[in-house]
């Protein structure tokens, strides 16, 4: 059978052969290239021959430098500065001897040499001199650039006394950030007196800063007198001060009156108080006290009498002499056996109790308590604004069934 071969071909074979050899050829540069890779140089067997430097045209060029690249930001970023600072001589100490740091530039800058002077006076709410005062000064670091905005604040220290005219003088002298921003807040004590409102004073290097007045309030004091209710004087009675609104009592504020009952209440900051006043067997005063405490004045009150308590006392106890200590239950009848009033009281640990505001009359009186046999009803005569005793009662214990 004769080879089956495409007309084409047997018209032209050269052309046929001319383009199979071009795309094989084609084919072969394309793995070359892929797989292959770039042959490396010829090596010159130079083993034997002496090392001599290359010709000028083949020396290779120095590494071109590159430039830094524009931004918005600083090549070195400043770091922060910590929020709070003990004192001036801690910023002073804790500052770098040079204003580089390991992380990179100081914000607050190399240390430099601060001095400046302050120089006032106190005076009280009169306008009077006020000697041997105590000032004290608390210095506030303020940084503000276009990188970074820090503050710091120092400790508060006594700083300067107040001589016999008022006067104080305040220097400064130490080493701080060259671009550190220093405002002082004075504020003056003394015992007997509110401490003054804070003076912002702003100082820079070399300043000498006059007519600082620091004003200071003396403290007020409150005085009364305490009567019974036969208008003699209460001794030992408790006189306290509290907040009129929240009702809660200052215990540094609280005195006992002496044998004419009178009571004085002193080193008392201006403003209003409420007045309570406590005595064994007596009332509290009915209506609210409010006294009004001025700078340096003492505010007098009214005499104030309190009334005894209507009070029933008495001890309860077992036939064996212990102390019964449940909840004592109280009866109160009228003398025909109708019942009046039930209350509830609780005994202290040696079975002693006590109930305020009984009723009043001759009544008969039944003692209960919880787990003992009620005590049979017994006459008495109770009297307004008197204590009356019930002595010890004897309760017999009720036996549980086995």
């Amino acid at each position: 059978m004769p080879e089956f071969v495409p007309s084409g071909m047997t018209r032209f074979p050269r052309l046929w052969s001319a383009l199979a050899g071009l795309v094989l050829g084609l084919l072969l540069g394309a793995l070359g290239w892929q797989w292959l890779g770039t042959p490396a140089p010829p090596q010159t067997a130079t083993a034997n021959l002496p090392a001599a430097d290359p010709p000028p045209a083949t020396r290779a060029a120095p590494a071109l430098q590159r430039a830094p690249t524009t931004s918005h930001e600083p090549l070195v970023r400043p770091q922060p500065l910590p929020d709070t600072v003990a004192s001036k001589s801690e910023i002073k100490d804790a500052a770098p001897a040079s204003a580089e740091t390991d992380a990179g530039i100081d914000p607050w800058g190399p240390l430099v040499p601060f001095r400046a002077c302050i120089e006032g006076l106190v005076v009280d709410q009169a306008e009077n001199p006020v000697a041997g005062a105590q000032v004290s000064a608390q210095l506030l670091y303020r940084l503000q650039s276009a990188f970074v905005s820090a503050e710091a604040n120092g400790e508060e220290e006594d700083v300067a006394t107040t001589d016999s005219l008022g006067r104080f003088t305040y220097a400064l002298d130490f080493k701080v950030g060259k671009f550190a921003r220093l405002t002082a807040l004075l504020r003056a004590h003394m015992e007997g007196f509110e401490s003054s409102p804070a003076a912002r004073v702003q100082i820079a290097d070399g300043d000498a800063k006059a007519n600082v007045k620091l004003l200071i309030a003396a403290r007020g004091s409150i005085h009364g007198r305490i009567v019974g209710p036969n208008g003699r004087a209460l001794a030992g009675a408790t006189v306290g001060t509290y907040s009129p609104n929240a009702r809660i009592w200052v215990a540094a504020n609280q005195v006992l009156t002496n044998a004419n009952g009178g009571s004085l209440i002193e080193d008392l900051a201006a403003g209003h108080y409420g007045i309570s006043v406590q005595c064994e067997g007596h009332a509290r005063p009915p209506a609210t006290l409010v006294a009004l405490v001025t700078p340096g004045e003492r505010h007098e009150l009214s005499e104030i009498a309190l009334h005894r308590l209507t009070q029933l006392v008495g001890r309860v106890i077992t036939p064996q002499g212990e102390s019964v200590t449940a909840q004592v239950t109280i009866e109160f009848l009228t003398r025909d056996g109708n019942s009046l009033k039930t209350a509830n009281c609780s005994p202290d640990g040696d079975g002693r109790f006590t109930l305020i505001d009984p009723p009043t009359g001759d009544l008969r009186i039944k003692v209960s308590a919880a787990g003992f046999q009620a005590l049979s009803e017994r006459a008495e005569s109770l009297q307004p604004e008197e204590t009356t005793d019930l002595g010890t009662i004897t309760l017999t214990q009720i036996e549980t069934e086995q």
